[in-house]
């Protein structure tokens, strides 16, 4: 399956997690709305995991309501008081969900961080300085697109060669994926070549960890 088709589904399933979050937190959810959605989480792990996200995010968005609000109103916007009026349960319902489609895609993608993709040409470098502090020297022909979110700072590697030296930050771990592996690291400085499908991580200072499915993590000290 190619990275576009990977990431299709993977917004489909989260698309579908959040759907099921709005339906059984709304007033209107029934005993079957949850038996469905207990089905649903039991059909997969993915589901499960998909879910278990979705209902970080909402609890993120609620720490952070007040934040968000300020962020995406528009700058000529009103406030004007009004007394609210007791909506019918089905009524609030579709409201909630209605709203939830409109603002969850856009919250989501601050959550995950907009992707921002640095690429060289042939015999061309580029050095890059990340919002977070984190550099990057990006050597000749080589391409990736970083995300930094609200819990953590990714990085998706095509055939490339960089060299990062990692703000420090535990709050949020800086995580590469780069072929069939996972760099995961917190700050530190190391070189990651990957071309032809091989992968080479040279650590020049610090500790990072590696992680590849069928292998399980290995660390790699400086």
């Amino acid at each position: 399956m190619s990275a576009d088709a990977d990431q299709m589904a993977a917004d489909a399933l989260r698309d579908e997690a959040l759907a099921w979050l709005v339906r059984v937190q709304s007033d209107a959810a029934t005993a079957e709305d949850w038996a469905a959605l207990t089905d649903w989480l039991e059909a997969s792990e993915d589901h499960q995991a998909a879910f278990e996200e979705a209902e970080l995010l909402s609890a993120e968005v609620g720490d952070r309501a007040a934040e968000i609000a300020a962020a995406t109103a528009p700058r000529s916007a009103r406030v004007i008081p009004f007394r609210p009026r007791r909506l019918a349960p089905v009524f609030a319902a579709l409201t909630a969900a209605a709203a939830a489609l409109v603002i969850v895609p856009m919250v989501w993608s601050a959550y995950e961080g907009a992707p921002v993709t640095y690429s060289t040409a042939p015999g061309k470098t580029r050095e890059v300085a990340l919002a977070d502090g984190t550099h990057i020297r990006l050597d000749a022909a080589s391409k990736l697109t970083v995300r930094l979110g609200w819990t953590a700072r990714r990085v998706e590697m095509a055939d490339a060669e960089a060299t990062f030296d990692v703000a420090h930050d535990r709050s949020k771990p800086f995580l590469i994926s780069v072929g069939d592996q996972q760099v995961r690291v917190v700050g530190t400085e190391f070189n990651i070549r990957h071309f032809d499908k091989a992968v080479v991580v040279s650590v020049r200072r610090g500790i990072v960890e590696v992680r590849q499915p069928a292998l399980g993590p290995s660390r790699s000290p400086a």
